[in-house]
């Protein structure tokens, strides 16, 4: 344990805890009721609602590894800092996208390519704790810099498709454009918006889907 605990690692601990706690429950929402709060006569897609309870777990788990190792440890050159780092971008990256695809009903995108991409962020992060002498986190970060701008570029791009997507197969457009601009919130706005936006479910109202989209079990 640091043998210095300051009121801003107290701080620290108190929102990782929070966080931690409002993902657990936001998770076993999603996990284990198929309707919803608000409109309980409209049951959200199974896929969206696993990927988004998936989401939610994977936070929790971050926060609580984190929780642990700046509570016991705290030491950024460790080998145990780099496997954390590089955990992290192993788990919540790809969760968080495959949950914003899966909202883009029009068409079952491939999510293997998020893992191939983020699969060097792991690396780097690992190389860096191996080989201190060589910065690694600057290359690493202007990598991960790249990764996120074209992925906001690919999601404005396939939300303008979902819109007209939606306009040629829905008469009512009451709800469904909601969704899109939800779609495109940034990443610190999901853990508050994104279970308001899989509970809603307006998407699969059966009286106005034409044609019917599969979805994966």
């Amino acid at each position: 344990m640091p043998e210095q605990i300051t009121p801003l690692s107290i701080l620290y601990l108190l929102l990782h805890g929070a966080g931690t706690a409002l993902a657990v429950v936001l998770f076993l929402y999603l996990l284990l009721c198929r309707g919803k709060a608000i409109a309980p006569d409209i049951t959200p897609p199974a896929r969206l609602r696993r990927w988004a309870a998936a989401l939610f777990a994977v936070m929790a788990l971050v926060h609580i590894w984190w929780i642990l190792f700046y509570t016991f440890s705290n030491d950024i050159h460790s080998v145990i800092y780099g496997l954390l780092v590089a955990l992290d971008c192993m788990a919540l990256p790809p969760v968080f996208v495959g949950t914003l695809l899966i909202m883009l009903q029009d068409r079952r995108r491939p999510l293997w390519p998020i893992f191939v991409v983020i699969t060097p962020c792991a690396v780097l992060a690992v190389l860096q704790t191996a080989l201190p002498s060589i910065d690694l986190t600057t290359p690493n970060k202007i990598y991960g810099l790249v990764i996120i701008v074209t992925f906001i570029i690919y999601m404005v791009v396939a939300v303008r498709q979902y819109g007209r997507w939606l306009r040629d197969n829905y008469a009512d457009l009451e709800h469904k454009e909601v969704w899109i601009s939800l779609t495109l919130r940034p990443p610190h706005r999901l853990p508050a918006g994104g279970a308001p936006v899989v509970a809603r479910g307006d998407i699969e109202r059966p009286e106005h889907r034409q044609p019917p989209i599969p979805f994966g079990p």
